[in-house]
């Protein structure tokens, strides 16, 4: 385990912040693909997230999602310190795009067994997940 970028209480503080807004939004769970907010969150680092290599994080109310490439899974357990309640899921290397956004789509319905959730935010601009792909949910 390595020290976070920021304490621990400051990654508390960001994602308690995110949780009032979704509250405030009624969003049952929050899908984010663009490295510099699973950082905000995390402090899982743009490198650790290399290239175009599909990565998400999925923020309910209680819990935190990571979901990447098996080649990449051992970096999250560097986010340990900042992130603590991280769970990570992982797809195959040879995973297609397609298949990457069923497998994610699998772990948002997984989260939520009974009854799924109806009110899914996520980010519109980015080069990871464009709307098209994220409208496959």
């Amino acid at each position: 385990m390595t020290n976070p970028t920021f304490f621990p209480e400051e990654y508390q503080a960001r994602l308690r912040s995110v949780r009032t807004s979704m509250l405030n939004s009624q969003l049952d769970v929050l899908v984010s693909v663009r490295a510099e907010n699973i950082f905000y969150l995390t402090d899982l680092t743009a490198y650790e997230i290399p290239g175009d290599a599909f990565t998400a994080l999925l923020i309910t109310h209680s819990t935190l999602h990571l979901f990447m490439r098996e080649l990449e899974a051992t970096n999250s357990s560097r986010c340990s310190s900042a992130a603590p309640q991280l769970a990570a899921t992982t797809y195959p290397e040879d995973a297609s795009p397609p298949l990457q956004v069923v497998g994610l789509a699998h772990l948002l319905v997984s989260l939520f067994p009974t009854p799924t959730p109806t009110n899914v935010g996520y980010e519109a601009a980015s080069r990871r997940m464009s709307a098209s792909e994220f409208s496959l949910f």
